[in-house]
């Protein structure tokens, strides 16, 4: 029996500094830096520090955790018909997977809109909300890169005059979009 031999290409080939790349892995350690941080897992701090206070019901990163019958399900479109995907996961969230409502996303967005806080739950000093979006690169030769992106809130548009600061997501099945303008204090989710 012949042996296969696979080759996994998860490096780049090019020096740092030279060159960008957006990157989900990034999310997914930030996550464990507030795991290490704080010393607990992070679906419960996230749980605890912004789902709880900002009432943020049937929200979660775990199915596990919620009920089925009411998570919308992933469909791919294929020979000319739907096929439900079902639900699933990945190892290495919070990159994605986090599973909630409209609603409930809109009391996150919210809390951002108004600097870390809604109806008294504070979620993020104002500052930690600034330097989210604040548009800056550092380390990396500005040809190389979108200057605008922040932290987490990656990109900024002009649209009609305004700016605004975002979130795009997608995966088999489903795209996401999440945005805010600044200047009139408005934001809009989609969910598909």
């Amino acid at each position: 029996m012949a042996s296969t031999t696979i080759q996994i290409k998860i490096f780049y080939t090019y020096t740092p500094g030279t060159t960008w790349n957006y990157c989900n892995v990034g999310a997914a350690l930030c996550g464990y830096l507030v795991e290490t941080i704080s010393g607990i897992p992070f679906d419960q701090y996230c749980r605890d520090s912004i789902f709880v206070p900002l009432q943020m019901t049937r929200t979660s990163w775990f199915l596990r955790d919620l009920d089925p019958t009411l998570i919308a399900r992933p469909y791919t479109y294929s020979s000319g018909t739907y096929i439900d995907i079902g639900l699933y996961g990945y190892p290495d969230y919070p990159d994605g997977q986090l599973r909630t409502t409209v609603v409930s996303l809109a009391r996150f967005l919210m809390a951002n809109i108004k600097g870390g806080e809604l109806e008294g739950s504070r979620i993020l000093d104002t500052s930690t909300v600034r330097l989210m979006r604040t548009a800056y690169v550092t380390g990396v030769r500005p040809e190389f890169v979108d200057s605008r992106w922040g932290l987490i809130w990656i990109f900024t548009t002009d649209i009609n005059g305004r700016a605004l600061w975002g979130h795009l997501g997608g995966d088999a099945g489903d795209r996401t979009s999440m945005v805010l303008s600044e200047s009139d204090r408005t934001g809009v989710i989609i969910l598909t």
